[in-house]
């Protein structure tokens, strides 16, 4: 808000002179209203997520927000949780760290990997200091939903678990 009040506005508002939280999970977090908005329509839910992050976040944070909006608009029209992330990829840059963490999360996973210890790896490769970046975050919420198995308690108590900035 600093920044558009002095005329800097997006996309480059939540990229300048904003070093703390421009990677947290506060537009990934708003995710949800552009999938309600577009219901089986992840190609403008992301459109419009993408619009939104960029009012004050930088490039992970933003395309963590166009991740989940697409894929929770694609859950509209499909139960399948590896359909939404596939098709929601289609919109997160090829070479992004985003794009990276959903397909490492879903290797470790398909190679059954033990649901902690992917917990770890996950902060080994794609953590940060700061418990409210999304990287991380992102990569417990997607491990929480494959290995709760659409059982929405189990999903939870895995998410809480995990820790750091899990609560979207």
């Amino acid at each position: 808000i600093k920044n558009i009040k002095m005329g800097i506005y997006p996309p480059i508002a939540g990229d300048f002179n904003n070093d703390f939280w421009h990677s947290g999970m506060g537009c990934p977090i708003r995710s949800e209203i552009w999938a309600y908005l577009f219901p089986g329509n992840p190609s403008r839910a992301a459109k419009f997520a993408l619009m939104d992050g960029q009012i004050d976040h930088r490039e992970t944070s933003i395309w963590a927000e166009v991740l989940l909006s697409a894929m929770q608009s694609v859950c509209f029209t499909t139960d399948d949780l590896m359909t939404a992330f596939n098709a929601a990829l289609e919109f997160v840059p090829y070479d992004s760290r985003i794009f990276s963490l959903v397909k490492s999360v879903m290797r470790w996973s398909d190679k059954g990997t033990d649901t902690f210890t992917i917990r770890e790896l996950i902060l080994e490769n794609f953590g940060h200091p700061d418990f409210t970046h999304s990287m991380q975050n992102i990569g417990f919420i997607l491990l929480a939903l494959l290995r709760g198995k659409y059982d929405f308690w189990k999903t939870m108590e895995l998410a809480l678990n995990f820790g750091y900035d899990t609560d979207c």
